[in-house]
C-alpha cells in the first residue's frame, strides 16, 4: 500500500529554505577559481574535482534536474560562479561532506566534499555517489528528516526515515549488505559483503522536492522500458512523466512488481535459503556449511541484501506494464490499461481497476481480483477468459490463467487443480475448502509431489478420524465407500490387502483410489469443465 501524508513528507524533509527562481545555477571548481567569503575551505588549497569525477557530480545534479521543475544549469566557475559549487575540502574528521542551504549569501549552495574523497569514482550504489545525492538535496533546500533544523520541527516517522525511503536519512536501510562469495588466491572459498546504497532521489525525496518547486513533466514522456540486470543489487526510484511505460522482469528469477505510485517493488527477489542453495551448488566443492553461516549470519539481523523493495514509483507516475521473469512472480495493476504478462513460473497477477490484458504463460497462474466474484460478468473463450466489470464497464482478457480468485470464491481450472481436488475429497470425504485446496495446489506446483501430499493427509486427525488406518480391511472398505461410493469387489479388496501386508503405505493406496479411472470418471462432471470453491 502506497503510504502518502504529503504535507508531512514536506515539512519533515523540507528545511524551509528554497531557491527563488526555476533556474539554478552550478559550476565546478578548476584551477584559478577563487572564493569570496572567508574561512571557506578549511583547506589552503581547495581541491577540483577530476574530469571523471565531475561527471559524476553532473549525473547525480541531473538526476535531481529530471523530478523538479528547477531547470539546473552548468556555467563557467572562473567567468561566473555558479549558485550551487562543488569541491574537496577538508571538511572536519565528522562529516564526509558539507552543504549550505539555498540562500543570497556567498556560500548558499555551496557543497564541500572531504579530502579524503579525493581518489574514489562516484559509482552507483556506492557510499561517494549517496553522499552526492544527499549534499545536493541540502543544497536544494531538502533537511535530515530526523533533526528539527533549518525553520522545520518537524521529523519523519522512524519507520520512514531510512534510507530506502530517502537518501537524505542517516538510517541505514534493511536488506542492505550484498554478499559475494569467491574463490580467492589461496584456493579458498571467501566473501565480501558491500553496502547497497540509493542510486537516485528516493521515495520521499521526489514528493518533497516537487512540493519545493514542482515536477519536471518533460522527464522521459516516450515508452520507456525498465530493466536491471540479473543479480544487480540496488535502489531506485522511477521518475516517468508519459508514455507508456514497462517494468521487464524477465531476465530476474522471481520479481513483486506493484504498478501503483508510491509503492514498492521488489525485483530479482531471493530468499536466504534460496541464496544458500543457489551458493551451494555454484561452489560444491566447499562445505556448504561454512556459505550457510555467513548467509544466515547477515539474514538474522535482517541486514542481507534479497531485493526487498529495491524499486520505488515515484508519487504520480503511472507505468503501464510488467513482465515477470522465470520464477514465482506476482505483478499487481494499477488504474491504467495494465499488459501483465507473468512468464515462466507459477504467478500471482492482482487486475487492477483499468481494462486489462493478463498473460499468465508457463506454469499455474492465477489471476486475484479483490472485488466478489458477482461483480463480473466471466466468460470463458477456448483458453482465455473475459472479465466485464458490471459497476465500472472495463473488460479484462486473460490468457494461460489456471485459477481466477475473487473475493468471495475461486475458480478452478488446471490439471493440477483436479489433481488435489480428487486427492482432498478421496482424503476427507468432502468438498475441499478453498483456501485448502489452494494451499496444497501452491505446494504442489511448487515441486511437492502428489505422494508427499497423500502422506500429510493421512497423519492429519481427519484423515484418522475418518479412517481405522491400523485395521486394513476397514481401511479399504472405507476408501471403497467414501472415494467410489459402492462396496469392494472381491478382487480389488484382494488386491490391495495384498499390497498393503507387502508394505504399501495408506498414502500410496490413497493415491492411487483418488487417481483411479473409476475415480476420474465419477468426479469428470464436477471437476473437467473447472470448478468453483466459495
Amino acid at each position: 500500500m502506497a503510504i502518502k501524508n504529503e504535507k508531512l513528507i514536506a515539512d519533515a524533509l523540507g528545511s524551509g529554505y528554497q531557491w527563488s527562481s526555476e533556474r539554478v545555477t552550478f559550476s565546478l571548481p578548476i584551477i584559478g577559481s577563487s572564493w569570496g567569503y572567508a574561512g571557506e575551505p578549511n583547506d589552503s588549497m581547495y581541491g577540483v574535482l577530476s574530469e571523471s569525477q565531475a561527471s559524476r557530480v553532473r549525473d547525480a545534479l541531473n538526476a535531481w534536474d529530471e523530478v523538479t521543475a528547477l531547470t539546473l544549469t552548468e556555467v563557467n566557475d572562473i567567468v561566473g560562479k555558479g549558485q550551487i559549487r562543488v569541491a574537496f575540502a577538508n571538511v572536519g574528521t565528522s562529516e564526509a561532506g558539507h552543504a549550505y542551504y539555498p540562500g543570497i549569501t556567498e556560500q548558499a549552495g555551496d557543497i564541500w566534499l572531504d579530502d579524503n574523497l579525493k581518489n574514489v569514482t562516484f559509482a552507483d550504489n556506492s557510499y561517494a555517489y549517496f553522499l552526492l545525492l544527499h549534499e545536493i538535496g541540502h543544497a536544494l533546500g531538502l533537511k535530515h528528516p530526523h533533526e528539527a533544523s533549518g525553520l522545520s520541527s518537524t521529523v519523519l516517522p522512524t519507520e520512514l526515515d531510512d534510507m530506502r525511503h530517502t537518501v537524505m536519512s542517516y538510517r541505514e536501510q534493511p536488506d542492505r549488505y550484498q554478499l559475494n562469495f569467491y574463490i580467492n588466491e589461496s584456493n579458498n572459498l571467501a566473501y565480501s559483503a558491500t553496502f547497497v546504497y540509493a542510486s537516485a532521489p528516493m521515495l520521499l525525496d521526489v514528493l518533497a522536492i516537487q512540493a519545493l518547486y514542482g515536477a519536471d513533466y518533460t522527464t522521459r514522456t516516450g515508452n520507456d522500458t525498465y530493466r536491471w540486470e540479473a543479480g544487480e543489487a540496488f535502489f531506485t526510484t522511477l521518475w516517468d512523466a508519459g508514455g507508456t511505460d514497462t517494468i521487464d522482469a524477465s531476465n530476474q528469477v522471481a520479481s513483486i512488481i506493484n504498478l501503483n505510485a508510491g509503492t514498492f517493488s521488489s525485483l530479482g527477489s531471493v530468499s536466504a535459503d534460496e541464496l544458500k542453495q543457489s551458493l551451494a551448488a555454484q561452489f560444491p566443492q566447499y562445505p556448504s556449511s561454512w556459505i550457510d553461516e555467513r548467509v544466515e549470519r547477515f539474514a538474522a539481523d535482517g541486514t542481507l541484501y534479497t531485493g526487498k523493495d529495491n524499486l520505488a514509483i515515484a508519487y504520480g507516475v503511472t507505468i503501464e506494464n510488467a513482465i515477470g521473469g522465470a520464477g514465482n512472480d506476482t505483478l499487481i495493476g494499477n488504474s491504467a490499461n495494465n499488459i501483465l504478462r507473468g512468464g515462466a513460473g507459477n504467478d500471482v497477477l492482482e487486475s487492477g481497476s483499468g481494462s486489462n490484458t493478463l498473460f499468465g504463460d508457463a506454469g499455474y497462474d492465477v489471476a486475484r481480483y479483490a472485488s466478489s466474484s458477482n461483480a463480473y460478468r466471466v466468460t470463458q473463450n477456448g483458453d482465455s477468459w473475459e472479465l466485464a466489470s458490471l459497476n465500472s464497464g472495463t473488460i479484462d482478457v486473460l490468457h494461460s490463467i489456471e485459477s481466477l480468485e475473487f473475493a468471495d470464491r475461486s475458480f478452478f481450472d488446471s490439471v493440477e487443480a483436479q489433481q488435489v481436488y480428487r486427492l482432498y475429497q478421496a482424503a476427507f470425504d468432502r468438498t475441499p475448502d478453498k483456501g485448502g485446496l489452494s494451499y496444497w495446489i501452491s505446494q504442489y506446483v511448487a515441486g511437492k509431489d502428489l505422494a508427499t501430499i497423500s502422506a500429510g493427509f493421512t497423519y492429519s486427525q481427519e484423515f484418522m478420524a475418518l479412517y481405522p488406518v491400523g485395521d486394513t480391511s476397514a481401511f479399504l472398505y472405507g476408501l471403497y465407500d467414501n472415494v467410489l461410493g459402492r462396496t469392494p469387489d472381491a478382487g480389488g479388496l484382494a488386491h490391495w490387502q495384498a499390497e498393503m501386508q507387502k508394505g504399501v503405505s495408506a498414502a500410496a493406496v490413497l493415491l492411487a483410489f483418488s487417481e483411479s479411472t473409476e475415480n476420474r470418471i465419477n468426479l469428470a462432471a464436477i471437476i473437467d469443465d473447472g470448478f468453483w470453491l466459495a
